[in-house]
């Protein structure tokens, strides 16, 4: 039995491994409530009565770098055999100058017609947005009647909203979705409920702290050392520091100071030593050596992190955390925009379109094992909802044929957990692409808080003048 359960631990090791090699009126960008391309008659093609399609030309240019290559070469794919008289020079560079060129390049009225974008790609893609060197894709979606927004989770697709105008358009995203057990909470005297609020989730990771001085809250924390705390408490609760279309500092002050409470509780706590790595993957819950999974990304860590833990008797609870108000947020993993000085803008719209088709979405539907349905570089999960539901399919029952345990046959994926991280999708109310200037900004500010060398009101009013001058430069 100790030898199937430290395989069955190794399984949730290898899965991240073989993968390497209720929107409307969600808020937008600055967290007011969003005005959706397909809203009040917004599918009416009068809304854009001046807008025509660009003219069409035979050349496109795209730049990629390592993490984005597989995704977009197979785009580029698709899109070469759909225009084949349409020349397509795709440029590929290291992470660095990637990064480099799509600062200096696209401002000057230089660089690619289409933008693969990430989070670092831009030190903030909000203020990035404002300059208005991107293009209003909301005229090209409402004018396409091909485009179909309910096909598509809306609150995720208007996190590229700002001011009205849709600059980006999200591609791919993530949750703040943690896994533990019903039998977990209860050893702790947590309830489930409690974690549909900001609040009630604050107060029992408070009370597990307190029950549990020598464990970790998080399986990161448990791995990395308390520092990991803050990053990943800040993308969890995504605090809105900056309003920016009324350029306004917004932090709230006091639920800023709950979570760096709860932060604090965890900062200095070094890593657990453990002699036996594999107790630290799904075991780390099994084993109450903390109270969550954390640091998964894509459909396939969530559901094969609860299969573990319902194959060893357990119950999983897929945990979507709750933020500041008491919504849920997605963070935008990759994004799509069209730079105003484009060439070739309706090239570059027919690739944006290929990346949201189901074919680049779902990845391979026809995949012989749980590891070949979307190519490795494939992060994050589909914006586009059926696709979502097809691949939540083909995990469930694609899954349980990789059976490293030598037991004559593994146990199915219970259908409750692949209903349950869809429903979680479902409660999604906003998506951002919080700006990693603004993380250096909060751990350059608190940490002395974190560490107990200075008080909250000292901390925050620091950061609060840094955000500040920030906003207006």
């Amino acid at each position: 039995m100790k030898r199937a359960l430290s395989l069955l631990l190794t399984l949730a090791l290898l899965l991240p491994c073989f993968a390497a090699c209720e929107s409307g009126g969600a808020p937008s960008a600055s967290g007011q409530p969003a005005q959706t391309a397909d809203g009040e008659g917004a599918a009416e093609a009068d809304l854009y009565p001046d807008f025509e399609m660009p003219e069409a030309t035979d050349s496109l240019t795209v730049y990629s770098c390592g993490f984005s290559t597989t995704m977009l070469t197979k785009a580029v794919e698709i899109f070469r055999a759909t225009y084949p008289d349409v020349t397509v020079d795709v440029q590929t560079y290291g992470e660095d100058e990637y990064r480099a060129l799509l600062r200096t390049e696209i401002p000057a009225g230089r660089g690619p017609d289409f933008v693969f974008g990430s989070a670092n790609d831009f030190q903030d893609v909000y203020k990035t947005m404002k300059t208005g060197i991107f293009e209003d894709l909301n005229p090209y979606l409402v004018k396409d009647e091909e485009f179909d927004f309910s096909e598509y989770n809306q609150a995720v697709l208007d996190g590229g909203l700002l001011y009205g105008h849709r600059y980006i358009l999200p591609l791919r995203y993530t949750l703040s979705l943690y896994i533990t057990s019903e039998e977990n909470l209860r050893d702790n005297g947590i309830d489930t409920a409690e974690f549909t609020t900001f609040d009630g989730c604050l107060n029992a990771c408070m009370r597990y702290g307190e029950q549990n001085p020598d464990n970790h809250l998080l399986q990161n924390g448990a791995l990395l050392g308390g520092s990991v705390y803050l990053r990943e408490l800040f993308l969890s609760f995504a605090y809105q520091m900056i309003d920016y279309e009324a350029e306004q500092v917004v932090l709230d002050k006091e639920a800023f100071r709950r979570g760096m409470e709860l932060c604090r509780m965890w900062y200095d706590k070094p890593a657990k030593s453990d002699p036996d790595a594999v107790d630290m993957s799904s075991g780390a819950v099994l084993f109450r050596r903390c109270l969550f999974l954390d640091g998964m990304t894509k459909d396939l860590e969530y559901i094969s992190a609860a299969y573990v833990l319902s194959m060893n008797g357990e119950t999983p609870v897929l945990a979507a955390i709750p933020d500041e108000r008491d919504g849920v947020t997605a963070q935008i993993e990759f994004f799509g925009a069209i730079p105003t000085a484009s060439r070739n803008k309706l090239n570059a719209y027919r690739l944006m379109k290929i990346l949201l088709s189901r074919e680049i979405q779902l990845g391979d539907e026809n995949a012989a094992d749980v590891y070949s349905i979307a190519p490795t570089g494939f992060f994050g999960m589909p914006v586009h909802n059926p696709s979502l539901k097809k691949r939540l399919e083909l995990i469930r029952d694609l899954l349980p044929l990789y059976n490293p345990t030598g037991l004559e046959s593994m146990p199915p994926v219970r259908q409750e957990d692949i209903d349950a991280l869809y429903t979680l999708t479902e409660r999604i109310t906003r998506a951002v692409m919080l700006p990693p200037i603004l993380l250096t900004y909060m751990k350059n500010c608190m940490e002395s808080h974190l560490k107990s060398k200075a008080d909250f009101d000292k901390c925050y009013n620091k950061l609060l003048n840094t955000l500040e001058i920030y906003k207006d430069e």
